[in-house]
């Protein structure tokens, strides 16, 4: 149970923390690099791994707490996460990421006794 609640907890720390920084970019030469979302894709991916190792179906847990908190700023008026191809790259991107590695870390541990 606590390690679900923890895993809950990174997913939240990773969507939070996302939220704030996937709008981030730099102009390169001619090209536009949007560091912000790469960064937010990979706090998301690190606290997903994390959480397998914390509680069986762990990334789904923090995958779950990630979406909870990113849907949450979005019912405020202020519009966090614009409809965009940046914003829906953000959102369809980091769910990606969790269902993978939810179904990587469950294919990997089945089977396996405790």
């Amino acid at each position: 149970m606590i390690g679900r609640a923890v895993a809950a907890g990174l997913g939240a720390w990773a969507g939070a923390i996302g939220v704030v920084v996937h709008r981030q970019r730099d102009d390169l030469v001619e090209m536009t690099l949007p560091w912000g979302v790469l960064l937010a894709w990979a706090l998301l991916l690190v606290a997903a791994l994390a959480a397998a190792d914390l509680a069986p179906l762990g990334p789904a847990w923090a995958g779950g707490a990630w979406t909870l908190v990113v849907l949450a700023v979005q019912l405020g008026r202020d519009v966090w996460i614009q409809g965009d191809a940046l914003g829906w790259s953000f959102l369809g991107g980091g769910l990606l990421i969790a269902a993978v590695v939810t179904g990587w870390t469950a294919y990997r541990t089945s089977g396996s006794t405790p």
